[in-house]
């Protein structure tokens, strides 16, 4: 070590563009894919999301994430589907009386329609809606100048953010409320890793959409403002 190097340098510190060395890679990445390693990525994308990405590694293919991505989504669907199907059905039992057979029915082709469709909802959120998630924070990376990686670095940090908050859609009310802030915290620290950039750099890329809306609402205000002014005096 040079003793005469900038302290930051010196002591291993952060510096834009600086290769964080050989990354180990999530419990997703790493083991057979299982609820055990479903729950220990989740917990430390949750609790530690800057360890986390810092491991995760940032090429490897797509299939890992979007995987991760079903496993998130189909977790909850399966025990909504087991507290709900029963509830339903003892309340049928108790309530149907000489129509019970009809009304079983009715209850298990509602369920087979929901499983249908919540699995058609899986994959394609899993993949289509992932990509174009990801292709927008890409993008936003690449304007402000942070996409220091390729596309996949940006396509698994989104994954595995999404994915890891993907159970609180089971807490009604609460669960969408917690999971929105969250998911910023966690995206901003995750591209952070994921490129190795600042967290100034990846947070602007986060926000710069919302800042974009934000000013095109404030522009359409301004204008039905003008127009309205310029019709009372006409």
């Amino acid at each position: 070590m040079n003793p005469y190097a900038t302290p930051s340098l010196a002591a291993g510190g952060y510096a834009p563009g600086m290769s964080y060395g050989p990354r180990g890679g999530l419990p997703w990445e790493n083991s057979r894919q299982s609820l055990k390693a479903w729950w220990a990525t989740a917990t430390m994308v949750m609790g530690s999301p800057t360890r986390a990405f810092t491991q995760m590694r940032q090429q490897g293919g797509l299939g890992v994430p979007i995987s991760y991505m079903i496993w998130s989504f189909a977790i909850p669907l399966i025990i909504a589907l087991a507290i709900g199907v029963p509830s339903i059905s003892l309340l049928v039992i108790l309530t149907a009386g000489n129509d019970l057979l009809p009304a079983l029915g009715v209850v298990l082709g509602i369920t087979l329609a929901v499983i249908v469709g919540a699995t058609m909802y899986i994959l394609l959120i899993s993949t289509v809606g992932m990509f174009i998630s990801a292709g927008i924070h890409h993008l936003m990376l690449m304007i402000v100048g942070g996409a220091q990686r390729g596309f996949e670095a940006t396509f698994r940090t989104t994954c595995f953010a999404q994915g890891s908050l993907a159970w609180l859609i089971l807490i009604p009310y609460l669960g969408p409320m917690i999971m929105s802030p969250w998911m910023i915290v966690i995206l901003i620290l995750g591209l952070a890793q994921a490129h190795e950039i600042s967290v100034g750099k990846s947070a602007l890329a986060v926000f710069l959409p919302m800042i974009v809306v934000f000013g095109l609402f404030l522009l359409l205000l301004v204008v039905m403002i003008g127009l309205g002014a310029v019709g009372a005096i006409s």
